[in-house]
């Protein structure tokens, strides 16, 4: 908690601009996934469509270090997703591809889009399927701090990231473990 509480002053005497999301990425829909590719599932590339884990694997991909993205229409509707390497990025995920790494990181930008996905959802347009509207997308305001600040924000909420994923982790097995104590127990209890 110190560390959040000591945020602040990485933005004391910054300045940080509001720019829409259009002006910053590219936003563009992923590919529709053939008949054959996803008969074949099999491949080695992950298939990233309409959720943030893959859904499958397959022999071909489509995108290269371009890492995120944001579910377009699902249950995961509006959720941004993070990929690393080679995918398959599957029609129901726009890539947000930073047209000015310069100006701003992925990472960072990934934890925005992540900190906006309730206002994301907000944008859907209401036809016989929900779905993320790309133009609608583009108009949403992101804050662009300095470079240095948006490396020190998510290196920060990495750390955070992976605090979170150990503790989630660690609950599993000691459920698992609980479980199985449980059911010796009550084997043991009930057998006569």
């Amino acid at each position: 908690m110190n560390r959040i509480r000591n945020n602040n002053i990485l933005l004391k005497a910054e300045k940080v601009e509001w720019t829409e999301l259009g002006l910053l990425c590219r936003i563009k829909a992923g590919d529709s996934l053939s008949s054959k590719l996803r008969s074949e599932s099999s491949g080695e590339y992950p298939v990233i469509n309409s959720s943030k884990k893959p859904i499958y694997f397959v022999s071909e991909w489509n995108t290269s270090d371009d890492p995120i993205g944001i579910v377009r229409s699902g249950k995961d509707l509006g959720t941004p997703t993070w990929y690393d390497g080679k995918y398959f990025r599957g029609s129901n995920n726009y890539s947000c591809t930073i047209l000015d790494r310069d100006l701003l990181l992925d990472r960072f930008l990934y934890y925005i889009l992540s900190s906006k996905k309730e206002e994301i959802r907000k944008i859907v347009g209401h036809g016989l399927v929900p779905t993320v509207q790309a133009e609608r997308l583009k108009v949403i305001k992101i804050p662009i701090p300095p470079i240095t600040v948006q490396s020190r924000i998510a290196s920060m909420l990495d750390d955070y990231t992976t605090d979170l994923e150990n503790f989630v982790e660690a609950l599993e097995g000691e459920k698992i473990t609980r479980k199985q104590e449980y059911e010796y127990y009550r084997d043991r209890l009930v057998s006569f």
